[in-house]
Formats: C-alpha cells, sequence, structure tokens
C-alpha cells in the first residue's frame, strides 16, 4: 500500500512540475510578466501584415461557421482566393489601411455570426493562454481603436428610401439637381449596377439582412457605405410611376444616420395594459447585468393579472445571455416542466485547433451557453447530413425549463412580435417561445445569430495584435435552413419584404395602438 502511494504521490509531483514547466514557458512567450507600455502602435512591414492575414484565412477555415453560411448563402468565399487577400494586405500603404481590410473581412464574417474587434477583451492568464494572445496584444487594442474610428466607414443621402416587396421606393418626394422625383420612385441602379448587385458589393462593408419572402438579400438604408474618399456620391437610375426612367447623381453626407432612436438611456423592461385583456412588455435586450432588474421589473408587469394576452416586442432586441430569458420568461409561464431541443454544429477542426486547451477554457471560464444556468439536461452528437459527413460535429442539445415558484398570473395567449433587427439572443429567445409552443411568433424573420451551445471567442492576430470575437456554430431552422442568416421565420409573416418594419418609438398606450403589428394581435382572428 505504501508502494502505490508513494508511486502516486511521484506521478502526482511529476505533472505538477510538468504543468509549472509548461505554464512557465508560456508565460515568458505570452509575456505575462510586467505591465506593458504601449505609447504608440508600430507601422507593420508588409510580411507582417500578410502573415496576419494568412494566420486570419486559415483560423476561418478550422474554427468558424463563416464558410458554410457564405457557401449557404451565395456569398463571396475568400476562402476561394485567400493569396489574393493575402496580397491585399501586403500591399496596404499603412496600419490605418491594414486595419480597414481587417475589419472588411470581419464584417463579411458576421453576415452569419458574431465577428467584431474586440474592444472590450481584457487581459487574464487564462483567456490569454486558451487564445493564444501575448499580454500586450490586449493593451494594443485602445489604439487600433483610436486608428480604426479614423476611418470613413459610413455615409447617407438625404433621400427617404425604404425597402418594399423586393424594391427600394422613394418614400417621400425630393429634388435632387433641380429634378423632381415623386414619392413612389423606384431605384432601379447605382453607380450602373442594379440594386441586388449593387447590395451585394456592400457585403464587405455593411451588414446584410435577408429577405426569405424574395429569396435575397437586401441593406437598409440602402446608401450607407459610404463610397470612397475620391467619391462625393453616387449616381442612382429611378424609375418613375409613370414608367419613365431618370438618372440623378445624390451627394453623400459622411457619417452614420440611424433610423431609430436611441433607446440605451431607457429602462429595459417596459410594460404597458392597452386595455383590461392585453398586456404589452417591450424587451430591449437580454442583458445578463439587467437580469436581477428584470425579473422583478416583469412580475410587476402582471401584478394586476386577468390579461389575456401578453405581448413580448423584442423588436430591435440586440441579445445578451439565454438563462436570462429562460429563468424569467419561460419558467414564469410555464405551467410543466418545458423540454424542447435546438440542434448546432461546430467544426472537429475547431477542437482540434484548441486541443487541451478547450478543456481549461470549459473548466475555468463562462461559456454563456453550456453553463448549469443554461438548463441543459442532454447534450448528443448525431448524424446530420451533410455536414456531419464534413467535418462537422452536430449536436442535440436538450434542455429542460422547471415551472418558477412565483409564475406569471397569466394563462392567455402570449405573443412574441420580432422584426429584422431581432438577433442573438433575442433571436434564440422567438425560437425558444416557437419550439415550445409558448407563444405565438408575429411579424418578420430575425437578423439570426441565435446560439445553441458554443458561444463566440476570443482570437488575436499575431504580428498587429489585432482582437477579435467570433462564433464557431451553426445552428439549424426546423427545415434544415441555416438561422445564422435566415433567422427565425415568424408564424404570422406580417408586411412581408419591407423595411423599416413598424417599431414604437414611445410606450404609450395611443402610439402602440397605432401600431400595426399591435393591432394584429389585439385582432387575431384565430383568438
Amino acid at each position: 500500500m505504501k508502494t502505490i502511494l508513494k508511486y502516486l504521490l511521484l506521478t502526482l509531483l511529476v505533472i505538477f512540475l510538468f504543468l509549472a514547466l509548461y505554464l512557465g514557458v508560456q508565460s515568458f512567450r505570452l509575456r505575462w510578466w510586467g505591465t506593458p507600455e504601449i505609447g504608440s502602435l508600430e507601422e507593420l512591414t508588409p510580411a507582417q501584415k500578410a502573415e496576419d492575414m494568412r494566420y486570419l484565412l486559415d483560423l476561418t477555415r478550422q474554427v468558424s461557421q463563416a464558410e458554410a453560411v457564405w457557401q449557404a448563402a451565395g456569398l463571396d468565399n475568400p476562402l476561394d482566393q485567400p493569396e489574393l487577400w493575402v496580397d491585399r494586405a501586403r500591399q496596404t500603404a499603412s496600419n490605418a489601411e491594414f486595419s480597414d481590410l481587417i475589419l472588411q473581412y470581419l464584417v463579411h464574417v458576421a453576415q452569419g455570426g458574431h465577428a467584431y474587434l474586440a474592444f472590450d477583451a481584457h487581459f487574464n492568464p487564462t483567456i490569454s493562454l486558451v487564445s493564444d494572445i501575448p499580454r500586450d496584444a490586449f493593451s494594443k487594442m485602445p489604439l487600433w481603436g483610436n486608428l480604426i474610428n479614423g476611418l470613413a466607414w459610413n455615409a447617407h443621402a438625404n433621400l427617404d428610401l425604404v425597402y418594399r416587396e423586393g424594391k427600394y421606393v422613394l418614400n417621400q418626394a425630393a429634388q435632387v439637381e433641380g429634378i423632381n422625383l415623386p414619392d413612389g420612385a423606384v431605384v432601379e441602379k447605382v453607380d450602373g449596377l442594379s440594386t441586388d448587385d449593387f447590395v451585394l458589393l456592400q457585403q464587405y462593408r455593411t451588414h446584410l439582412r435577408y429577405d426569405p419572402q424574395a429569396k435575397k438579400f437586401f441593406i437598409y438604408p440602402l446608401l450607407t457605405v459610404d463610397p470612397g474618399f475620391s467619391q462625393p456620391g453616387w449616381e442612382v437610375t429611378f424609375r418613375l410611376p409613370a414608367g419613365e426612367m431618370e438618372t440623378v447623381f445624390v451627394k453623400k453626407i459622411p457619417g452614420y444616420v440611424t433610423h431609430r432612436p436611441d433607446e440605451s438611456h431607457v429602462d429595459n423592461i417596459r410594460c404597458l395594459a392597452l386595455d383590461e385583456a392585453v398586456l404589452y412588455i417591450k424587451i430591449q435586450t437580454f442583458s445578463y447585468e439587467q437580469a436581477a432588474h428584470d425579473r422583478t421589473a416583469l412580475q410587476q408587469c402582471f401584478v394586476n393579472g386577468g390579461f389575456q394576452k401578453v405581448i413580448f416586442d423584442v423588436r430591435g432586441n440586440n441579445g445578451g445571455e439565454i438563462w436570462s430569458y429562460m429563468d424569467n420568461i419561460l419558467a414564469p409561464l410555464a405551467r410543466e416542466p418545458l423540454t424542447y431541443e435546438s440542434t448546432a454544429a461546430v467544426k472537429e477542426s475547431f477542437y482540434q485547433w484548441y486541443g487541451w486547451r478547450f478543456w481549461l477554457f470549459q473548466t475555468t471560464t463562462s461559456n454563456e451557453l453550456s453553463d448549469a444556468p443554461t438548463h441543459i439536461v442532454n447534450v448528443e452528437e448525431i448524424s446530420y447530413p451533410p455536414y456531419s459527413d464534413q467535418g462537422w460535429r452536430v449536436m442535440r442539445i436538450t434542455r429542460k425549463v422547471e415551472p418558477a415558484a412565483e409564475p406569471f398570473p397569466f394563462e392567455g395567449q402570449a405573443y412574441v412580435l420580432t422584426d429584422n433587427n431581432t438577433l442573438s439572443a433575442g433571436d434564440s429567445f422567438a425560437r425558444t417561445m416557437q419550439s415550445t409552443g409558448l407563444a405565438k411568433i408575429v411579424g418578420a424573420n430575425t437578423v439570426g445569430w441565435g446560439q445553441a451551445y458554443q458561444a463566440k471567442m476570443l482570437y488575436g492576430l499575431p504580428n498587429s495584435g489585432i482582437l477579435f470575437w467570433m462564433d464557431a456554430e451553426l445552428t439549424f431552422n426546423p427545415d434544415g435552413s441555416l438561422n445564422n442568416y435566415v433567422g427565425v421565420i415568424p408564424d404570422v409573416v406580417l408586411n412581408a419584404s419591407s423595411y423599416p418594419t413598424a417599431y414604437p418609438v414611445y410606450i404609450s398606450r395611443d402610439v402602440l395602438l397605432s401600431d400595426p403589428w399591435v393591432q394584429w394581435v389585439l385582432e387575431d382572428p384565430s383568438q
């Protein structure tokens, strides 16, 4: 017995020494010691830029879902011509031009999921080791941020154009270059390209929205990307209501103009009884910082009880944590245990890229999606052709939510209003309410980006130190389409192929009663 104990202790000592040696080597390689003082960014050499771009392309191929989304959606696949991108990086004249190119690439990756620069990333040894990022890269990011904020990316035009039934229509009469353009005039071409071709040209500069009715992408506003420093605007060809064509030059106005009010200053949960039978609840995000406050606010919304309908409005909801809506909405609505499934796929090479570091990540860091608060009861690897036959690990994730100790005093019909600004956890909420049968989904398709099991991960480029978040997961709709770009299709589609969609600027009874989507719920013929 003593001999066994002796060998066991010796084995543990060897393991401890090996880990200590390994961590010691990694701490020097990743420069953990000392506080980095970086006053300015050194100009990268052409070779360093080329190496960073090649690393980013290889990384995308190994760990990201982006390539599968591009192929399914009919978008460009930069991985088909990697050396073209490497050459473009090599030929950039400055750090600013190089960062512009990296930003373009990440925007394109984000056509099918989270992908954005990580200005909010903070150093800790575990993340540094898991993501293979040196400590000084975290200190460089504010400097890259200052550089990137100076890039001219956005412009707009003094025209009220809307997307309607697959076309871009002048919503209000305008005069351009002395030419009167009546409302209803349709944009046929921009800079000599059809509107569809022009939109696809912007896939590296802005987020494309998918129209499942027209089965194509659109952008809003149509004229939202700066055409270039040397370009003062756009040449736009209109088809007037009488059928004649008119081509005008539309001057650009630098900068981005939002088409919706800033709601960051208002309460995350706002509710209003439209009458004694209908309760309206606007949910801005599912932010974890707000979760405890939201739980109390939601209970207060139902305090009077007796409602026959409740509207959860997640139009414009940009996400957060999935456990927030599970605990704060699903559980209080449930009267018996809710069990539901989702299907997701991650490349086998994702796990190979991380190796044992992924185990370290799961052991020491919150994954947001696979931790205990998200109510996972089973994860099963399944066959899901063609993905499971092409290097993807496809998983069926089962979650179970128990009824809350303090249920909402509500037994009626719930509705969720969604639009093409609902994304991430907002998308997942709509999908969950739909799959559990807790609510009828009404409005327009969501953006997508809903995740089921694997949250976005942090990465860094080896020479520049530019940090970014990137998804790894494909998620599937019940019909097999990719949620990543199609989003959740409502049970009842309203204003098909139109944007902007209905949206309450102010939460007041008069404003909400004039909202056509809210009116549809009030008059729902099935109730």
